[in-house]
């Protein structure tokens, strides 16, 4: 597959993505003008009733994307693995936990290293406006 058609998938799934989330878009704001405080009635005869699948399709979408993205290192990943027969010196059990635990502690560090400080930066940014 050449990079020019990765390209365009990309392209057509961006676009889906934007459609999903225009369509959630115009769900919400149809629920809003809804209410009595604004209009009271359903615009256009409810026509965008449909507009909350928008959300699982755009997931859905997103998920693929990232799948492509990681494509790539999934495979180096799983031949290494096949390669290496982690098996031979190391339980599943084990290599199940040392997941587990190399897993969680990524998480901490993210959520202690890059998440409180972005908060932190956009909250006093927010607070700035």
């Amino acid at each position: 597959m050449t990079t020019k058609q990765v390209k365009s998938k990309f392209l057509g799934l961006e676009a889906f993505r934007g459609i999903a989330a225009i369509l959630v878009v115009f769900f919400h704001a149809a629920v809003m003008m809804n209410l009595p405080k604004y209009y009271g009635k359903t615009p256009l005869n409810g026509f965008f009733g449909f507009g909350h699948a928008g959300v699982d399709f755009f997931f859905g979408t997103a998920s693929y994307s990232i799948y492509l993205i990681h494509f790539l290192a999934l495979s180096v990943l799983i031949k290494l693995f096949i390669e290496f027969d982690f098996e031979t010196y190391f339980s599943l059990t084990v290599i199940y936990f040392i997941l587990i635990i190399c897993s969680t502690a990524m998480g901490v560090l993210l959520h202690l290293y890059v998440e409180r400080p972005v908060l932190k930066w956009s909250r006093a940014w927010f607070m700035k406006a």
